[in-house]
């Protein structure tokens, strides 16, 4: 089926597909440096409501093993392509994008409690190009039974997630909770949970996070990928719940789950657990937890009741602010206070 006249399809289609495909870049950029980078302020999160750097640490910014924004390259790639041909595939292809982009906008705004402005351009950027395509659609050629066409269109796309795949490293996320440490883990003297060097480390890193901090989560999982940079460093884990533990109250949740946890012997699988589905905005799901993680659910609900549960998180904050540690996640390397972004150069 050949469809109107190829020259009224004008180039705009082709500039929204080359603009969507900028941003989706400058999106990578942004989860490498979360990711990669936690004391870099994202210049794209301006509040609560509006934080690239929140969307860029949930773990819906990665979907199959790839990160969303590379998807993105890939999918404004084939549709640039699409438009350059001015192939009848564009007219599918845009409408996928966009019902893509509402779905994931929908998904910020209902499962995250906040927007990217960044994202929300990209989004914009997809309706956009597919009402051009509707408006001008007399103007695509070619026939959809054409599939030598289809292939063209999507091939360098598909080359493109094939090999970013199989190259680019997890730099988003350390061990998952269904697995076990890498690393050799036990706790000090004062029963805190340590992993890395069993014996004599080199260095010892005391570590002060909250989970339900996104800065905490991106900078907790870089710190366990630093392990295997250096194996001779032992990486201590200290609760340090911005909201302070009121006994008897519900507050601090996650950071007495994660005490009780370690009485079972599951704190690092509860530690990778509560980074990922811990939220100040939400409840969390401590049957759900408790079965994730393995865990006693009676024994579990018991402990996170006790006093000593809540002693034990607050513990950390005391501690933290002892060593003035103001900011979370905090550091300490071998005992002095050191910024998260010199924490790779401290140990070498």
């Amino acid at each position: 089926m050949a469809i109107g006249d190829a020259r009224n399809l004008g180039r705009l289609p082709g500039i929204l597909a080359a603009v969507g495909f900028l941003l989706s870049g400058i999106l990578e950029w942004v989860h490498v440096q979360t990711n990669v980078f936690p004391a870099a302020d994202s210049y794209c999160s301006v509040g609560a409501k509006l934080d690239c750097t929140a969307v860029a640490a949930s773990p819906h910014s990665v979907l199959w093993g790839l990160p969303l924004a590379v998807i993105g390259l890939a999918g404004f790639s084939a549709l640039f392509i699409a438009s350059r041909q001015r192939s009848v595939w564009l007219l599918p292809l845009s409408a996928i994008a966009a019902a893509a982009s509402l779905a994931l906008a929908a998904l910020s705004g209902i499962g995250l409690g906040t927007f990217c402005l960044l994202c929300e351009a990209v989004h914009l950027t997809a309706l956009a190009l597919l009402v051009v395509v509707v408006k001008r659609r007399a103007a695509l050629t070619g026939s959809f039974q054409d599939r030598s066409t289809l292939a063209s269109v999507l091939g360098f796309p598909a080359l493109l997630l094939l090999a970013t795949w199989i190259s680019l490293p997890p730099y988003w996320a350390a061990f998952s909770y269904k697995g076990v440490p890498p690393a050799p883990t036990g706790v000090t003297a004062d029963g805190v949970p340590w992993i890395g060097a069993a014996s004599e480390p080199a260095h010892v890193v005391d570590e002060f996070t909250d989970y339900t901090c996104p800065h905490c989560k991106v900078g907790a999982a870089r710190s366990l990928r630093l392990l295997a940079k250096h194996p001779k460093v032992r990486l201590v884990r200290h609760q340090n719940p911005r909201m302070r533990c009121a006994l008897g109250t519900s507050s601090c949740l996650p950071a007495r789950l994660a005490g009780c946890a370690a009485q079972q012997g599951r704190f690092w699988q509860a530690d990778r657990y509560l980074f990922a589905y811990a939220d100040a905005r939400s409840k969390l799901d401590v049957p759900r937890f408790a079965e994730e993680v393995h865990l006693d659910l009676a024994r579990l609900e018991a402990c996170v009741k006790e006093p000593a549960a809540y002693a034990e998180a607050e513990r950390g904050f005391e501690l933290a602010r002892k060593r003035r540690l103001r900011d979370t996640p905090g550091y300490l390397v071998d005992g002095k206070r050191v910024p998260v972004d010199e924490l790779d150069r401290a140990l070498r």
